[in-house]
């Protein structure tokens, strides 16, 4: 992984904004509620860096699968929660190895209609 992984940013709820923590104290906004997102030091098919909380599409045995890029604090490590749909036909912690297949498309917090967020 890259210097990228020690990136972080965070969603300004009063106006719906994501944005870098580059002239912010993490503390400070974790303190304040804000949702702070850590970059997993990859990058998707686009070259794009991923983030916790990203929406990403993916093919599973030639099916279109988009999921949300989770960690695990029990396992330490990134995985991608997968939508109901598939928790049937494939594990849910699916591994985040092959990032060029993914595809960044949104997030949990801009994005919430493209995939079912429990809160």
């Amino acid at each position: 992984m890259t210097e990228d992984r020690f990136k972080f940013r965070f969603f300004e709820t009063y106006n719906n904004t994501m944005l870098d923590c580059d002239n912010y104290d993490i503390y400070e906004l974790l303190e304040a509620g804000k949702p702070v997102m850590q970059c997993t030091g990859l990058k998707d098919k686009n070259g794009k860096l991923i983030y916790e909380g990203d929406i990403v599409k993916t093919f599973i045995d030639r099916d279109v699968v988009i999921g949300v890029i989770t960690w695990d604090n029990k396992e330490l490590r990134y995985y991608l929660n997968t939508t109901d749909y598939f928790k049937d036909k494939y594990v849910t912690d699916y591994e985040i190895w092959y990032t060029e297949y993914y595809e960044v498309i949104g997030n949990i917090y801009e994005n919430k209609d493209l995939i079912e967020v429990e809160e």
